[in-house]
C-alpha cells in the first residue's frame, strides 16, 4: 500500500520535467545563464510595449487569430535550440502558462519556466525592454 501511494505521490514529477513559475527575480538570473526566452504574444503586443532582449518571437496565434498547436510547434522547433531550457512570456502570465503545459506535455524532458505575471509586470517592475523591429 504505501508503494501505491508513493507511486501516485511522485510518479508525475518522474514523467515530467519541471514546469517552473517564475518571477522578475528569477527571470533576470535565468537570463544571465542564458535561457531561450519564448514571448508568445502577438506583433500588435511586441510593437505596443517591446520586447525582453534576444526573445524568440513565436505567437501562439496564426495571421487569421487561430491557435493550432501544429503550426506552431512547427514554427517554434524551427527556432529554438532544445537543449537549454525556456522561459515562456506573454502579457500577464497566462498564455504563456497554457503554452508551458501544453509543451511540457510534448517534451516532457525539457526545462520549462513561464514568467507568472508576464511582460505587463515585467515592464511595470521597471526592467528593460527592447523595441520590436519586424
Amino acid at each position: 500500500m504505501r508503494f501505491l501511494f508513493f507511486l501516485i505521490l511522485f510518479l508525475p514529477k518522474v514523467l515530467y520535467a519541471d514546469l517552473t513559475s517564475v518571477g522578475n527575480y528569477e527571470l533576470n538570473i535565468l537570463i544571465k545563464r542564458g535561457v531561450n526566452i519564448v514571448d508568445v504574444r502577438t506583433p500588435e503586443e511586441w510593437k505596443k510595449t517591446g520586447i525582453i532582449k534576444n526573445s524568440l518571437l513565436i505567437s501562439l496565434v496564426n495571421k487569421k487569430n487561430k491557435f493550432i498547436f501544429d503550426e506552431w510547434y512547427y514554427n517554434f522547433s524551427q527556432k529554438v535550440d532544445f537543449n537549454k531550457p525556456l522561459a515562456f512570456v506573454c502579457a500577464t502570465g497566462v498564455r504563456s502558462h497554457y503554452i508551458s503545459r501544453l509543451l511540457n506535455k510534448k517534451l516532457p524532458e525539457l526545462q520549462i519556466y513561464n514568467l507568472t505575471n508576464g511582460i505587463n509586470y515585467w515592464i511595470k517592475s521597471g526592467n528593460s525592454v527592447y523595441d520590436y523591429e519586424n
